[in-house]
């Protein structure tokens, strides 16, 4: 579990949610490696249904941030909750149940739908997630450089093996 210093967004063709144009958005990590699994559903979830072999994507530091805003929610396969929030950039993006609920029972939300908390991306196995900033849950998280340290070298090959 760790926090990415950078967050590449695979972005789709912008729609309309709420009156808000935003383009939705499948993060991943850039401490990844471009041919890891991920990037290829990624890459595969951005070109989905523009049927082209082409998408956007953004490079972005990964500070922690407020501004976010609530648009909706689904209910997700994997059982729960996604609550579909716009990044300050306007990107469409999930927040988990797990990480909003607490913030909505203790603050409310607002008119406005802009969330009262600071957000970072973190990871956790194979999935990219925001956390609140400053939360338990946030502070289980190392640096991407915390991360490297630990991951033992990989073992050169023998020649002729």
């Amino acid at each position: 579990m760790y926090i990415p210093n950078k967050v590449r967004h695979f972005l789709r063709t912008p729609i309309q949610v709420r009156g808000f144009t935003c383009a939705p958005s499948f993060p991943v990590s850039e401490a990844l490696d471009p041919s890891a699994k991920t990037w290829d559903k990624a890459r595969q979830w951005a070109r989905f249904r523009e049927n082209s072999q082409t998408h956007l994507e953004v490079v972005q530091d990964n500070i922690p941030r407020g501004g976010y805003r609530v648009v909706g929610a689904e209910l997700r396969s994997e059982g729960g909750r996604a609550w579909r929030v716009l990044t300050p950039d306007n990107f469409l993006v999930d927040m988990r149940e797990d990480v909003f609920l607490p913030i909505l029972l203790e603050k409310g939300l607002p008119d406005t739908r802009i969330i009262d908390a600071e957000f970072q991306w973190c990871v956790r196995g194979s999935q990219i997630r925001l956390e609140q900033v400053g939360s338990t849950s946030h502070a289980k998280y190392v640096t991407e450089e915390e991360m490297l340290a630990r991951k033992p070298p990989k073992k050169a090959k023998k020649a002729g093996t």
